[in-house]
């Protein structure tokens, strides 16, 4: 009996949605923000603060301790409320646009759409009136530590579509 519940522990465990592969940044994330074209220093300074904070903010509120995948699990349980990826996604999307930038604004993105166990979303901001190739992946989920990001043509796990 153990050992059948221990298997469909295990099964929930790997396919509980979302990939998680972080690769660790080698660039600051207020460095990515200004190689993006036509944007504001400051504000990406301030773009990249805010990202950073509320990244850790959603992690304390979706009380994640454990590893993405681990969480997940709990959330498709019902153990926990939130912590899915689309749930980082939504709502640093909405904290970014909260903050009126002038030069950068967020999309919503998605990757491997329709995959149950594959699909993962994120947040890409690129500049004012461009396309999610020129922008940066703002990824909350994807690390237990912090903010995962990388700019969108570099990303080492996913090709990115708009929402």
């Amino acid at each position: 009996m153990y050992q059948s519940l221990l298997g469909i522990f295990l099964a929930l465990f790997f396919l509980s949605g979302c990939h998680h592969a972080p690769v660790p940044p080698d660039v600051s994330l207020e460095a990515q923000l200004r190689a993006v074209p036509n944007t504001n220093a400051d504000e990406a300074a301030r773009l990249a603060h805010e990202a950073h904070t509320y990244a850790q903010v959603l992690k304390a509120r979706y009380g994640a301790t454990s590893v993405p995948r681990l969480h997940n699990l709990w959330v498709n349980l019902g153990v926990k409320d939130r912590g899915l990826c689309w749930h980082y996604a939504h709502d640093l999307f909405w904290h970014v646009r909260s903050l009126e930038l002038k030069s950068y604004e967020s999309i919503i993105v998605v990757a491997n759409l329709g995959s149950y166990w594959t699909e993962h979303s994120a947040v890409v901001v690129t500049c004012k009136g461009c396309g999610i190739i020129q922008g940066v992946v703002l990824d909350a989920w994807r690390s237990p530590e912090g903010l995962f990001y990388t700019p969108v043509t570099k990303d080492p796990s996913y090709t990115w579509e708009r929402r």
